[in-house]
C-alpha cells in the first residue's frame, strides 16, 4: 500500500493506537443491528425447522450472539482501542461462521444465503475493518462454508455453486473497499500530523517575530531584511524606515546627549550633542566601558562620584531607572565642568534581559551657574537675567488670613521669560498669576508658596494647561516671601517622549495598542476583583488573497474595519490590540468566556457583512478564561491563540476557495466578455482533450484553467484591460504580471492548487520568449501548452474593441505560422486538423 509505505515505524504505532483509526460509536450501532438482524432470523428457523429449534437456538442465542455482544462491548472499550481490530475480526468471523453452518446443514433455505451475504457486506463495509484483518476473516469465512459444505454434504450443488460466486464476488467487493478506507484512513492521519507540525512551526516563527519586534533598532534591521523576501511585509518595513528616520533625525537635533551602553556598560551608540557634552570624539567614546578612566563625574559639591555611582554603573547594579540625576562631568584640568542632568532607563527583552542601557544628558551648566552666580551677587544676577536663554522672573507671594499661598504677584522678569511664556512685562508686573492666568492649576502656587515662605529650592517639570506648555522649572527663595523661578521650555523634547511613547506602544495603521502595550496591560487584569478575566484572540481569513487580488490598499481599509468594529463591539474599558498583521487580541474583565463568546461572534457577524468588491471575508477566534487566581495570565494569550489556530484550520481553507470563486465572478461580472470567452476555451479544452486522449481529471483541469488562468486580471487597472488603443510599455508590463497574480491567487486554495503552475505558465512561448519565465519547449506544462493555443484561437476568433475577427482560414494560418515558436507544433497541427479542419469549426 503506497499510503503505508510513507509510514515510519513511529507513525505506524501511532495511527494502531489512533482510536479515531476504528468508530468505536459507530461500530457499536452497527452491532445492535447485526445482533437484532441475527436474532430476527430465529423466525426463519421457528417457520422453516420446528423441529431442530433447540440446535439453532443454541447456535444463536447461546453461541454466536453471546460472543456478538462481548465483542462489542470490548470494541466500546477506549483502554482496548488498539485491539479493536481483532475483536471486531472475531466477531465477523462467528458471524460469518454462524450463518455458514446453517447454510450447510440446510442447503436448501435461501433464506440463509442472504443472510450471510448481508454477513459479507455487514463486515466489510459497514464495520470497516482494515485491510489485512478484512482480508483473513472474509476468506476464513469462505473456507469454513466451503469445506464445511463438502463434509457434511459430499457434493456441491448448483446453488451452492452460485451462492460461492456472490460470497466471493461480496469478498472481493468488502477487501476493495476495506483495503480504500485504511488508505483514506491513513492519509487523513498523516495530514494531520502534517498540519499539526505545520501549526506548530507557525507559532514558533510568530513567537520568534514577537520578539524581534521588542526593540526598535533590531526591529529596523530585521525589517530591511524581511522587505527583501516578503512583498506583505513591504507596508510595515516602509513604516518602520519612516520611524527611523524621524527617530535619528530627533536624537541628531535634540539638546541632549544620548548615550547607549551594552549589558557589559560597553557604549554601543551615541548622539553628537554626547560627545560635546562628555569631551569625547565618537570614536573615542566608542567600545569604553563605564570604569574606563577617560570618564570622570564628579558630585554637585565637585567631589569626586565613585565609578559604582556612575550613571551605567547604577543602573546594571540596581535595574531601577532614574530622571534628573545632577552630575559635573570633568573634561581636562584645564577645562570648565559641564554640568548636566542624567537620565537613565533600561531597555529590557521579553526574558527579561538587559540589552541595552540609555543614557540622556541635559546640559545644565547655565542653569547651576546661574543659580550660583544670583545666590552671590544681585549685580550678577541683573546682568545674566538679560543675556541668559532660561526665562527668569520675580515674585511675591500672596496668602489668605490662615497663611496659605493663594496667588503670586509677578515682580520683574527677563526677555527670556516673555520669549518662552507669550508673556509681556509690561503686561503682567504688579498683577497677580490669576488676573493673568486665571485659570492657572493650583499645583503652581503651592510649589511656589512652599518656597517663598520655607526656603528649600525646588527643580521639577510640569505642563500649563494655560499657557500649554511644558516648563522645566527651578525655584529658590531670594528672601522671606518671595522666590525667583528659572524656566526652560521643554515642550518639543516632552512630545518628542510622548509621541516615542505613542509609538512603542501602538499599531500605526489602525491606533490600536500593539502587543507589548497588550502584555503590559494585561496584567494589570490580574486581580481576584476583576475575574473572570477573557482573552479573545481573532484572525482574518485569507487577508493575503485581498492584498493579492485588489491591492494592498483593500487589505489595509479591512484591517481598519476590524479595529473599528473591535471598538464598536467592546466595551471601552477592554484591552483592544493589533498583535500581527492579520491579527487582534481583546482582553476582557469580569466576563465569563461564554459571555466572550457572544460577543466574539458578534464580530464574526460585522466581518461576514463586510465584502470587498463582492467578495465575502471571514474571522477566526479563539477564547481563554482565568477564573483561578492561582493561574498565569500571561497564558491566556497563548490558550486562546491555540484554540483559534484550531478553528482558522477548518474554517481558512474553505474561505479561500470560496473567495476564489467570489473574485473570477466579481472579474466576469466587470468584464462579461472574459465569460464569453471562458466558456467558450473551456468547451475546446474538453473536445481537444478527448483527441489527445488525455483522462478526465486532465479535462477537467483543463477546463478549470480556462475559467480560471486570466484571474490575475482582477489585479489589473479596468482602463488598461478595456484600453481600445495600443497598450504602451509600462502598460504592457503591468499586463505581463497577471499570470504570476493568478497562480499566487490560486496556490493559497487545496482545491485548485494543482493548476497552479499551469497558470503561471499559460502565455509562455514554445521558443522560450514568452513571460514570466521564458522556459521553453516541453518545460512549459502540457496543460499550458494546450491552453496557449486554445486561447489564442478565440482571441483570434473574438471581436476585439482594437480590431474585428478573424476568418477561419486566416485564423489557421497564423496558429501555423507561430507553430514552433509561440506554440507547441506538434499541439497545433493536431488541432488544427482534427478539431478545426475535421469537424470544420468556425468559431
Amino acid at each position: 500500500m503506497k499510503v503505508k509505505q510513507l509510514f515510519s515505524n513511529q507513525d505506524e504505532q501511532a495511527f494502531l493506537n489512533h482510536e479515531t483509526a476504528l468508530n468505536s460509536r459507530y461500530i457499536t450501532k452497527i452491532y445492535g443491528v447485526f445482533i437484532f438482524l441475527y436474532a430476527f432470523f430465529a423466525l426463519a428457523d421457528l417457520f422453516y425447522y420446528p423441529d431442530d429449534l433447540a440446535i439453532l437456538f443454541t447456535i444463536r442465542f447461546a453461541i454466536v450472539i453471546p460472543i456478538l455482544i462481548l465483542t462489542m462491548i470490548l470494541s466500546s472499550n477506549r483502554k482496548l482501542a488498539k485491539y479493536h481490530q481483532y475483536f471486531v475480526a472475531f466477531s465477523f468471523f462467528t458471524g460469518g461462521a454462524g450463518i455458514a453452518y446453517m447454510v450447510i446443514l440446510y442447503p436448501e433455505n435461501v433464506v440463509y444465503y442472504g443472510g450471510l451475504f448481508m454477513v459479507y457486506f455487514a463486515g466489510f463495509l459497514l464495520i470497516r475493518l482494515r485491510f489485512a484483518y478484512a482480508t483473513f476473516a472474509g476468506l476464513a469465512i469462505l473456507a469454513f462454508h466451503f469445506i464445511g459444505y463438502w463434509i457434511v454434504q459430499n457434493n456441491y450443488s448448483e446453488t451452492f455453486l452460485f451462492g460461492m460466486l456472490f460470497y466471493i464476488g461480496a469478498n472481493i467487493i468488502g477487501i476493495i473497499g476495506a483495503y480504500n478506507f485504511e488508505r483514506q484512513n491513513r492519509s487523513q492521519f498523516l495530514h494531520d500530523r502534517i498540519i499539526q507540525k505545520i501549526s506548530n512551526e507557525l507559532k514558533e516563527n510568530y513567537q520568534e517575530k514577537v520578539e524581534q519586534f521588542s526593540q526598535l533598532e533590531q526591529s529596523i534591521k530585521e525589517n530591511k531584511h524581511l522587505i527583501e523576501k516578503n512583498e506583505e511585509l513591504a507596508r510595515l518595513t516602509k513604516s518602520l524606515n519612516e520611524s527611523e528616520h524621524r527617530f535619528r533625525e530627533i536624537v541628531h537635533n535634540i539638546d541632549a546627549g544620548i548615550v547607549i551602553h551594552g549589558p557589559d556598560s560597553q557604549v554601543i551608540g551615541c548622539n553628537e550633542r554626547a560627545t560635546e557634552l562628555l569631551g569625547l570624539s565618537k570614536d573615542a567614546m566608542m567600545g569604553k566601558l563605564a570604569i574606563d578612566p577617560d570618564w570622570m563625574f564628579v558630585n554637585e559639591d565637585e567631589s569626586k562620584l565613585p565609578i559604582e555611582d556612575y550613571p551605567v554603573s547604577q543602573l546594571l547594579r540596581t535595574k531601577v531607572p532614574f530622571k534628573d540625576k545632577v552630575l559635573g562631568v570633568v573634561q581636562g584640568t584645564d577645562k570648565p565642568i559641564v554640568w548636566v542632568k542624567v537620565n537613565g532607563t533600561l531597555i529590557i527583552d521579553t526574558q527579561g534581559n538587559v540589552t541595552e542601557v540609555l543614557i540622556n544628558f541635559i546640559d545644565i551648566t547655565d542653569l547651576k551657574n546661574s543659580h550660583d552666580m544670583l545666590s552671590k551677587n544681585e549685580k550678577q544676577y541683573r546682568l545674566l537675567t538679560t543675556q541668559m536663554q532660561l526665562g527668569l522672573a520675580l515674585h511675591k507671594i500672596i496668602c489668605d488670613e490662615t497663611g496659605k499661598p493663594i496667588d503670586y504677584e509677578f515682580i520683574t522678569i527677563n526677555p527670556a521669560y516673555e520669549t518662552l511664556t507669550g508673556l509681556i512685562g509690561k503686561d503682567i508686573i504688579g498683577k497677580t498669576v490669576k488676573e493673568i492666568l486665571p485659570n492657572t492649576e493650583s499645583y503652581w502656587i503651592d510649589t511656589y508658596g512652599k518656597v517663598a515662605l520655607y526656603g528649600k529650592p525646588i527643580m521639577y517639570e510640569n505642563y500649563s494647561s494655560e499657557l500649554k506648555k511644558y516648563y522645566r522649572v527651578s525655584a529658590y527663595s531670594p528672601d522671606k516671601g518671595y522666590f525667583a523661578v528659572m524656566v526652560e521650555d521643554v515642550t518639543k523634547q516632552r512630545n518628542i517622549e510622548i509621541q516615542q511613547e505613542y509609538l512603542r506602544n501602538h499599531d500605526q495603521l489602525t491606533g490600536l495598542s500593539n502587543r507589548i502595550h497588550f502584555n503590559e496591560n494585561l496584567l494589570e487584569l490580574d486581580q481576584q476583583a476583576l475575574m473572570p478575566v477573557s482573552v479573545i484572540n481573532f484572525d482574518i481569513n485569507g487577508l493575503i488573497i485581498i492584498n493579492e487580488a485588489f491591492g494592498y490598499e483593500y487589505g489595509n481599509q479591512f484591517i481598519q474595519h476590524v479595529a473599528e468594529l473591535l471598538k464598536t463591539v467592546f466595551s471601552e474599558d477592554s484591552i483592544i490590540a493589533r498583535v500581527g498583521g492579520d491579527q487582534f487580541a481583546v482582553a476582557l474583565k469580569n466576563t465569563s468566556k461564554e459571555a466572550a463568546d457572544s460577543l466574539s461572534r458578534q464580530v464574526v457577524k460585522g466581518v461576514n457583512d463586510y465584502e470587498i468588491n463582492g467578495t465575502q471575508l471571514s474571522i477566526s477566534y479563539g477564547i481563554a478564561e482565568k477564573t483561578n487566581p492561582e493561574d498565569d495570565i500571561q497564558k491566556l494569550f497563548m490558550i486562546s491563540e491555540n484554540a483559534m489556530y484550531s478553528n482558522k484550520i477548518f474554517a481558512s481553507q474553505s474561505f479561500r476557495n470560496q473567495s476564489i470563486k467570489s473574485i473570477i465572478k466579481v472579474y466576469h461580472e466587470k468584464n462579461p466578455r472574459e465569460e464569453e470567452h471562458s466558456h467558450r476555451v473551456s468547451a475546446l479544452c474538453e473536445e481537444f482533450g478527448k483527441v489527445l486522449g488525455l483522462s478526465d481529471d486532465d479535462i477537467n483541469k483543463l477546463k478549470a484553467i480556462s475559467h480560471l488562468h486570466d484571474i490575475g486580471k482582477i489585479a489589473i487597472d479596468e482602463a488598461i484591460l478595456n484600453k481600445k488603443g495600443k497598450l504602451t510599455n509600462e502598460e504592457w508590463e503591468i499586463i505581463k504580471k497577471h499570470p504570476e497574480i493568478g497562480a499566487r491567487i490560486i496556490s493559497t486554495s487545496d482545491e485548485y492548487a494543482v493548476i497552479a503552475d499551469d497558470i503561471l505558465a499559460h502565455h509562455e512561448r514554445f521558443d522560450g520568449k514568452g513571460y514570466p519565465f521564458g522556459i521553453s519547449g516541453k518545460d512549459i506544462p502540457l496543460r499550458a501548452r494546450i491552453i496557449s493555443i486554445i486561447d489564442a484561437y478565440d482571441a483570434m476568433t473574438s471581436d476585439r474593441p482594437y480590431r474585428k475577427a478573424l476568418t477561419k482560414e486566416e485564423t489557421i494560418q497564423e496558429l501555423l505560422r507561430c507553430s514552433g515558436s509561440q506554440f507547441d507544433p506538434d499541439l497545433v497541427e493536431t488541432f488544427v486538423q482534427k478539431i478545426l479542419v475535421s469537424s470544420n469549426k468556425t468559431t
